[in-house]
């Protein structure tokens, strides 16, 4: 054996903080990853690539000048929109049960009539969707036509657990 002792420098950093400081602990780790002490990183694997799409989305607007009315089968709708008689091809329309989206697509902007939380449900097969020159006719069949609607959307939430749920 021999005598020689095995001295350790004091880091100026143990001076100033303590030997059981923050900064005295992560020196140490920093010290076991170069003698190889700690546990290796783990390499990041690639799990999936995707393309980016660079072209920009079409800006839309909202149609809200339109009016309605309760009748005994159909629910109608009187929606103005100037020209439509010309570009009706342009015109999509998608029902649920509670709700319905039409879009009419435009060279520079789409304009799009959403409302969701009809007042009662609807019969999306036996609507259906006309046009004038400067007006489109949308008639609702009503699911229940012994139920009045007294509003076009419901006013609560009452019972309704989303737009398109069954009663």
């Amino acid at each position: 054996m021999s005598d020689e002792k095995e001295t350790t420098e004091v880091k100026p950093e143990t001076k100033v903080f303590g030997a059981n400081s923050y900064h005295y602990f992560h020196d140490s780790v920093k010290e076991r990853a170069a003698n190889g002490d700690v546990a290796p990183m783990a390499q990041p694997k690639l799990v999936a690539t995707t393309e980016s799409s660079t072209e920009k989305k079409k800006p839309y607007k909202n149609i809200s000048k339109y009016s309605w009315s309760d009748g005994k089968k159909f629910v109608t709708l009187y929606i103005d929109f100037p020209g439509i008689g010309a570009i009706q091809d342009k015109v999509t329309i998608e029902y649920r049960k509670r709700s319905f989206v039409l879009k009419v697509v435009g060279d520079t902007t789409d304009h799009i009539l959403k409302i969701i939380r009809l007042s009662q449900l609807i019969n999306g097969e036996g609507s259906s969707l006309r046009f004038k020159d400067n007006q489109m006719v949308l008639k609702l069949s009503k699911d229940d036509t012994d139920k009045k609607w007294y509003d076009l959307c419901k006013t609560t939430a009452r019972g309704v657990l989303n737009s398109d749920s069954e009663e």
